[in-house]
């Protein structure tokens, strides 16, 4: 059957990997004049990690914001990054090192 239907498999085992793993979902709230906002959203997307969702914005989030990023504080005054498994966070970091040590 993969043979006659190569694209149905290939979704299948899409669906199985997210279904199996432990999906991340990553927020980053900023202030609006933070310049290193997408420095730290280009080193999320720099290599490839599947099933992780990320969501930015300023803080506060307008109105119509994923739920992902609301309620999330800025830690120190300073760009913040939520990182949550299985929709629980850990605790919020402010750098690319700390960010390392989570994902």
């Amino acid at each position: 059957m993969a043979l006659r239907y190569p694209l149905g498999f290939a979704r299948w085992l899409s669906a199985a990997d997210l279904a199996l793993d432990n999906g991340k979902q990553i927020a980053v709230v900023f202030d609006a004049v933070n310049k290193d906002a997408q420095e730290m959203i280009q080193f999320i997307q720099t290599k490839y990690r599947p099933n992780i969702i990320i969501a930015a914005s300023t803080c506060p989030p307008p109105k119509n914001a994923p739920a992902l990023l609301v309620n999330r504080p800025l830690k120190a005054n300073k760009l913040t990054v939520y990182v949550c498994e299985h929709f629980v966070c850990k605790q919020p970091v402010n750098s690319v090192e700390e960010l390392k040590g989570l994902i």
